[in-house]
């Protein structure tokens, strides 16, 4: 009878392949990636846009994931609020520091720069501004303070303080959203042409009405 071949030797087992993890977020922060993506996408669509799961898409990070750090949708939105307004005060403060000293350059540098934050960033002017969100009440605190000053020094007139700060802030304030709701005659206004209404606008609140 002719001999039976060999049996095959066994193969060693194969090793265990393990699955690869699903891929995470390796960003060093995801709650301030959640605040930037949140002014970008409010920037684009506007608050109403603004959209947890659409955010956590942008970002790469499961549905789940920004409500480990924002309990919802409004929690988001005061962390943006809070992020826009130290970018606002920023900006006036680095106005301030290159402006000449005397209260009307001051006044005026900072009108415009505030003025023109809300040309660029209308979206973000609005959300600052929504009620609720900041609290604005102490924004003025270092121009009140410079008026202060001014005055003891004689350099502006003895006005009271609070009446001079409301009437900037409703001059600034209105010009900013009458051109960011384009509600101005003639059309959209330029970046150019709020800077000269800005400078107008100060200009008027700083000589006053009476006659010299």
């Amino acid at each position: 009878m002719p001999a039976r071949p060999a049996a095959p030797k066994a193969r060693p087992p194969r090793p265990r392949v393990r699955k690869k993890a699903a891929a995470t977020y390796h960003h060093g922060d995801l709650r301030q990636a959640l605040v930037d993506a949140a002014l970008a996408a409010i920037a684009e669509g506007g608050l109403e846009a603004l959209n947890l799961r659409d955010l956590a898409r942008r970002l790469g990070v499961s549905p789940a994931a920004p409500y480990r750090h924002f309990a919802d949708k409004e929690a988001l939105v005061r962390a943006v609020a809070a992020d826009i307004a130290q970018r606002y005060a920023a900006v006036l403060a680095q106005a301030a520091a290159e402006a000449p000293p005397d209260p009307l350059s001051q006044f005026r540098a900072t009108g415009v720069a505030a003025v023109r934050f809300a040309v660029r960033h209308p979206a973000h002017f609005r959300v600052v501004y929504t009620p609720g969100l900041h609290d604005h009440r102490g924004d003025d605190d270092p121009t009140r303070a410079a008026l202060t000053a001014a005055q003891a020094a004689g350099v502006i007139a003895p006005i009271p303080v609070d009446a001079i700060m409301l009437t900037a802030q409703c001059a600034i304030y209105g010009l900013s959203r009458l051109i960011v709701d384009d509600q101005l005659p003639g059309g959209a206004v330029t970046p150019a042409q709020a800077d000269a209404m800005t400078r107008a606008v100060t200009d008027v609140l700083g000589l006053g009405f009476l006659p010299r």
